[in-house]
This record gives C-alpha cells, sequence and structure tokens, in this order.
C-alpha cells in the first residue's frame, strides 16, 4: 500500500544519483521562477509550477522520447486509437500496469553504459562498484546518497547541447553491463540476501507479479509472437515458447528493431503507459490568454504550456 504523502522512488533506484539530485534542482528552478513574476497569487504558486513542470515533462514524453523509444509511427496510431482498442484502460483512476512496470518499462537497463563521464573532472569507470564501501562520503561510482562538488552532471556530455562528444546509450537487448550484475545497495523492505544481479530482481518480479508470458501478451494484442528459434539460446530452461515477458521484450527489441527502439508488444506497453497530458476537462484553462497553445496531437481543447523557450528567457532551463 502506498503511504498518503510519501514519495515513492522504485526499489531499485539509488538515492540522490546526481542526475536525479539536478533535476530536482530545475524543478525548484521553476518555482522560483513563479514567485518572481508575482503574477501568481501566494497560494497557487507551487500549483503553478506544477503545472508548468509536468506539461513539459508530457510534452516531451510525447513528442520527444516516445518517438526514439517505441518509434514515430507506434506513437502517431496510438493517438488516432480508439480508448476502448487499447490495452491499458483505466475507469475510475489511473494507475501503472504491471506489465509497464515489472516488464516493458525496464527496457533501459539494458542501455547503461558500464561507466560515464559525469563532467570534465570525475570519470566514473563503474556506474556502480561493489568493491567500493558504501562509508565513502565521494566513492568513485554513482551510487547514490553522496553530495560532492565532483559530483554535479554535466549535461552536454549526455543531450545535444553543441561541442561534446555524447555518450550514448547501449542497443536495446538481453544484455547488460558488467555492474548491474554486482548492485552494491539492497533494494528497500527487502532482505539482505535479495539477489544483487539487476536481472535477477527483475524476473524474480515477473515470477511474483504471476506475469504473462511475452507470447501471451503478443497475442492478446493480436501480434505475431516472436518464433522460438529466436529464443533458441534459452530453450534449455523451457522458455524459448513460453519467456518471461522481460526478457522477451529485449528480445523482441533486437529482433525487430536490431536494438534501436522496442518491438511490437513492448513499444505499445510503454506507449500506452507514459503520460500523454492532461485529459479533457482537467487542469484546462479558457483559449486566448498569454501563452496558450493546443498541445500537438490534442486539438479540441487549449492548455496554459510554456514552451522551452519561454522559461529558459526567464533564467530557469
Amino acid at each position: 500500500m502506498n503511504n498518503p504523502g510519501k514519495l515513492l522512488i522504485d526499489a531499485d533506484a539509488p538515492r540522490d544519483v546526481p542526475r536525479n539530485s539536478q533535476l530536482r534542482a530545475l524543478i525548484n528552478a521553476v518555482l522560483d521562477s513563479v514567485v518572481a513574476e508575482g503574477q501568481v497569487p501566494p497560494g497557487e504558486v507551487f500549483d503553478e509550477a506544477q503545472r508548468i513542470v509536468r506539461w513539459h515533462y508530457q510534452w516531451m514524453g510525447v513528442h520527444e522520447f516516445l518517438p526514439h523509444i517505441v518509434g514515430e509511427g507506434r506513437v502517431k496510431d496510438l493517438m488516432r486509437c480508439h480508448r476502448e482498442d487499447r490495452c491499458y484502460r483505466w475507469r475510475h483512476e489511473p494507475f501503472i500496469p504491471a506489465e509497464f512496470a515489472v516488464a516493458a518499462y525496464r527496457f533501459g537497463h539494458s542501455q547503461v553504459r558500464t561507466g560515464y563521464a559525469v563532467n570534465a573532472d570525475f570519470v566514473a569507470p563503474k556506474i556502480f562498484d561493489a568493491s567500493i564501501p558504501n562509508t565513502l562520503p565521494d566513492p568513485n561510482d554513482l551510487r547514490g546518497g553522496k553530495r560532492a562538488p565532483r559530483r554535479f552532471v554535466d549535461w552536454s556530455l549526455f543531450f545535444e547541447l553543441g561541442g561534446r562528444v555524447l555518450q550514448i546509450s547501449q542497443r536495446i537487448d538481453t544484455t547488460l553491463s558488467a555492474p548491474l550484475f554486482e548492485l552494491p545497495f539492497n533494494a528497500p523492505g527487502l532482505p539482505s540476501a535479495n539477489p544483487a544481479s539487476l536481472a535477477q530482481r527483475n524476473l524474480l518480479r515477473g515470477l511474483v507479479f504471476g506475469l504473462p508470458s511475452g507470447q501471451d501478451m503478443a497475442r492478446a494484442m493480436r501480434i505475431k509472437p516472436l518464433k522460438s528459434d529466436d529464443l533458441g539460446d534459452v530453450s534449455h530452461l523451457k522458455l524459448h515458447r513460453s519467456t518471461t515477458p522481460w526478457f522477451y521484450m529485449l528480445r523482441e527489441a533486437e529482433k525487430c528493431e536490431q536494438g534501436k527502439r522496442l518491438g511490437p508488444v513492448g513499444g505499445r506497453i510503454v506507449a500506452e503507459g507514459v503520460p500523454r497530458g492532461p485529459r479533457r476537462g482537467q487542469a484546462v484553462v479558457p483559449a486566448g490568454g498569454p501563452g496558450l497553445e493546443a498541445l500537438p496531437g490534442q486539438e479540441g481543447w487549449r492548455v496554459h504550456h510554456h514552451r522551452p523557450a519561454e522559461v529558459r528567457r526567464r533564467g530557469v532551463a
């Protein structure tokens, strides 16, 4: 059960990794910007900052993130798809489908590199190094809960901001970087005997949640499943005809899309699970005011949408 008022973080996400800490700093900067403008009543400042951040996140999810991860064609098909034809159909309150959280959206684990350059002064040869004691205030890896000046991220090493060589993610496939098999932290609330291997944790989660096989998910979506030959390397485990969904979706991406994006089953689940913006009648303001425009793909109603350029002019980004 979720505890009211308590922030929930992925059980395997290390707390306060440098990336997450700086993203929270951006959220605080948006809040400060709204206060500085003085156009919002004091009691509504947080709600307004929340709207700005949320709608930027949702817009980028639909128009930048999803086309890269699942393909532009699948995104367009889904946006045109009638609600009753979708696999994920909530009625009273939105929820995160188990197939999304426990299987499909864990595709990113296969994209993690062994190590990263955080900035010009700090290169972590391993993203996590289990041989380093957790008591060190500034370990030479990227585990969370540590603060030091050298741990602040230079975002130009990760995004196309100009003039830097990017650290491109690995392709989506059934291989993981070595450090992910020896995680130096335990999932919160679980016994210390919890497996150190991230792959093992993912596979066990699928079993605990009782998820159907990747092949059964494909059939339910009227998608042709992978051939047994595509999964021949796990036939000795009797998994080539009934494959755990996390592994199935990684292999599907590898076989169907050369690892550049998710395949049809994983891509459909992720595309339906990522927020697509406010729904009709929710958080909508009258059209015609300053800074109002219809979000692409959401014609018929208008929302208050601060474009990234507008936020930069205010000294936020």
